[in-house]
């Protein structure tokens, strides 16, 4: 009893000691360092949430931050979390007896306007829609308070932007109630709810803190942090921190293959099993799973997706849809929905190696079949990255530059796709297919090369480079290595000199390796100056074992049948269902298949050769 009536004291003499005329922030405390509190309620969050800062209750439990990615401390009912209640109920004292020096505002914020520093009172219950910046005017201590006589809410994406020195640090929303942000909504400040719940939908994003005096305070997948996000110029690339090291991450979920993969780089997951990728496939990196290591993965990842999210974008209107032949100049490319490429799509550097490209969708990301992104001009591939709110599907055959990052959402790479960059999810399973990936950044050579690949052919391996301009070009020389340490010269070809047309060459090398090996063009100009370009990785054409591939695999009955590298070719195939019954048969180099009429179930392909036959497990959904 004696302690209850301190507290009433204690709060009595802040409400007397607090009558504020002028805006200023509070003090908060010990509640400073906390992005997430309740003083009586539960704390929760759904799926997986990232959270830079402490999150606690004094009076409630705490549930669902496992295997939340935390930056900070979990507290619950302990001294600390007592300390921060009075320091939560004395700022939020402050706030609400800051004398207003706006009362005629709507009760609606938002829908583009703009406004300067001040106390907004609001005599109901209010919200945000759409875009509302708030602007600093310049001076970077300005204080916005924002208070309301019942709940508050924010619409589906609704976004608060700061400008000209505003800080989220001197930003606070009071309500009398409950505050619920809507799915999507990207907020700076400090909330208190007074006597509510407080809650984040969905894929929300905020700068600063939720606090609630008495009530439940809640998350889904959102991201919550104390300080505010590096946010990049279009002229920037982020640090991808150990991020970098990965050809291939999730934060949550599991890594699978199918074939014979090549991986250059490691591979990880902080929650979930990593499969297939035992020989024949190669990981010439690391393997980790739910450690110290993928667990700063996971923070280093979030943070570059947040900055590459949200760098200001310097193309919003182009179409979804990229690619068929076109050429694009270095810059932010901003698609409001779902995005995919087809066809050929080239990105011109325009002679700046640090040119940056920042592809960023609102929706899942997809390509095409065969679909190939070129570099000309400088570009690199580690500055080329695409970012998508939702799935990543790279379809078979793709040629993809450029590092990949799903936003909850799976990321996958069709049969003998090829990327030069990264596959990253913050929350998704990853899987490949028989495919060459390497996070080697690319650098340029004195000719602007437009393509180099390499593929087998009937144990051999066929090179071939494109170049769309050339100056003073005398010849390249090819070369080979195994481990990427030893290289051997095993070939040159003349260059064309100086020219501004497109230029194709082509070297076969007919005593290749028996295993993985890597191949790298060195140019050199007509002075005798020499430069290298990107190293390719190549599989061993010797191992037939494991090179044909059904895509996809599971199928709805619509399937293809790739044999990169054979000696010889099918000449017929049969498949049998499990009771041993044959259900087809092609006695030609058939590699398309349709198969609905066919019951579904699990069906098994036998691929007679004039060698040897092969078989092939096919599921039918």
């Amino acid at each position: 009893m004696k302690t209850h009536i301190q507290f009433i004291l204690t709060v009595v003499a802040i409400f007397v000691c607090y009558n504020t005329n002028v805006a200023q922030a509070p003090n908060l405390g010990s509640a400073s360092s906390f992005v997430l509190f309740t003083i009586d309620g539960a704390v929760g969050n759904t799926a997986t949430s990232h959270i830079n800062g402490n999150i606690g209750t004094n009076i409630g439990a705490i549930t669902g931050f496992d295997p939340t990615t935390i930056s900070g401390t979990i507290e619950s009912a302990n001294a600390l979390t007592a300390q921060v209640s009075l320091d939560i109920q004395t700022a939020y004292l402050q706030l609400f007896n800051t004398a207003a020096t706006v009362t005629n505002h709507a009760p609606v914020f938002g829908d583009g306007e703009t406004l300067g520093p001040g106390v907004y009172s609001i005599g109901a219950a209010g919200s945000v829609t759409g875009n509302l910046t708030l602007d600093g005017m310049g001076d970077p201590n300005s204080v916005f308070i924002f208070k309301f006589d019942g709940a508050f809410t924010t619409a589906a994406g609704a976004t608060v932007t700061l400008n000209n020195g505003a800080s989220s640090n001197n930003i606070f929303w009071v309500a009398e109630g409950a505050i619920a942000m809507a799915a999507g909504t990207n907020m700076k400040g400090t909330l208190i709810a007074h006597n509510g719940a407080i809650s984040m939908g969905a894929n929300g994003t905020l700068v600063g803190r939720m606090l609630s005096t008495i009530g439940s305070a809640t998350i889904y997948q959102s991201r919550l942090t104390l300080t505010p996000f590096p946010f990049l110029n279009p002229g920037q690339a982020p640090d991808l921190g150990s991020i970098a090291n990965f050809a291939i991450y999730t934060t949550g979920g599991a890594i699978d293959n199918t074939g014979s993969t090549l991986i250059s780089g490691d591979i990880g997951t902080n929650m979930g099993a990593i499969t297939g990728y035992e020989a024949p496939s190669e990981v010439n990196g690391s393997i980790e799973s739910a450690n110290a290591v993928t667990a700063q993965a996971a923070i280093d990842l979030d943070a570059a997706y947040v900055q590459l999210y949200f760098t200001p974008a310097t193309s919003t209107s182009h179409t979804p849809a990229f690619g068929d032949g076109e050429t694009l100049s270095p810059g932010v490319y901003s698609i409001a929905r779902a995005g995919s490429i087809g066809g050929n799509l080239i990105l011109d550097a325009q002679g700046d190696a640090s040119a940056i490209f920042i592809f960023r969708f609102d929706g899942a990301f997809t390509t095409g079949a065969l679909a190939p992104v070129a570099l000309i001009n400088s570009a690199q591939t580690c500055n080329i990255f695409w970012v998508a709110k939702g799935a990543i599907a790279i379809a078979a055959g793709t040629i993809m530059k450029g590092t990949l990052i799903a936003n909850n959402g799976a990321i996958s790479m069709g049969a003998g796709g090829t990327l030069e960059g990264r596959m990253l999810s913050t929350l998704g399973a990853a899987s490949t297919y028989a495919n060459v990936i390497s996070t080697e950044c690319s650098f340029a050579l004195p000719i602007e090369l437009y393509s180099f690949t390499g593929t087998c052919d009937k144990q051999k391996i066929i090179l071939k480079w494109s170049t769309a301009t050339e100056t003073d070009n005398n010849f390249f020389s090819i070369e080979r290595s195994i481990e990427g340490i030893e290289w051997k010269l095993i070939g040159t070809i003349a260059g064309s000199g100086n020219t501004s047309n497109i230029r194709n060459y082509e070297y076969i090398d007919y005593q290749p390796y028996k295993k993985n090996s890597l191949y790298r063009l060195k140019q050199t100009d007509l002075n005798g100056n020499e430069k290298y370009g990107t190293d390719i990785a190549v599989k061993n054409c010797n191992d037939h074992s494991n090179n044909f591939v059904i895509y996809p695999n599971p199928s709805n009955g619509k399937f293809e049948l790739f044999c990169p590298g054979h000696m010889d070719y099918p000449c017929s195939i049969e498949i049998f269902n499990l009771n041993g019954q044959k259900v087809y048969t092609s006695f030609s180099d058939v590699f398309k298949f349709d198969l609905v009429h066919i019951i579904p179930g699990v069906y098994f392909m036998n691929v007679q050769m004039h060698s040897n036959p092969k078989w092939l497990k096919l599921i039918l959904r």
